[in-house]
């Protein structure tokens, strides 16, 4: 009995690995902009400037080499201490948690956005 040995062609796998790399980006974002349509909607309501001003981050990497994406208030937008005050409380106020509440609730979604952006970007439609 013989065995005949063909080269493996890995042009496709190594396309693929260059859309996984290239797509990181795109897929959080996705999940990023869930999630900050949520939290304008469930966030207080002072003048507005609070849900006027968050915004997303660009994504980069953290020190485990992961992909992370910000969502926020600008440093000195002067919101950004007035939401940690509702959100956490104060001595006098008790926690609301709306951007907690807000993140927890877009959750599906999010996940369900960033599977739809995966699927297109690897090709995978179908």
């Amino acid at each position: 009995m013989s065995l005949e040995i063909k080269p493996f062609d890995d042009r496709k796998v190594k396309s693929l690995i260059q859309r996984i790399k290239g797509s990181e980006d795109a897929i959080i974002k996705a999940g990023a902009e869930i999630t900050l349509a949520q939290i304008k909607k469930d966030i207080f309501v002072d003048k507005g400037t609070a849900r006027d001003k968050v915004v997303i981050g660009k994504s980069h990497k953290n020190e485990k080499g992961e992909t992370i994406i910000k969502i926020g208030w600008p440093e000195g937008s002067k919101v950004e201490y007035r939401v940690h005050f509702v959100e956490w409380g104060t001595v006098h106020q008790k926690p609301q948690l709306k951007i907690t509440k807000a993140v927890k609730d877009s959750h599906e979604k999010r996940l369900n956005a960033m599977h739809t952006v995966m699927r297109k970007e690897y090709g995978l439609n179908g």
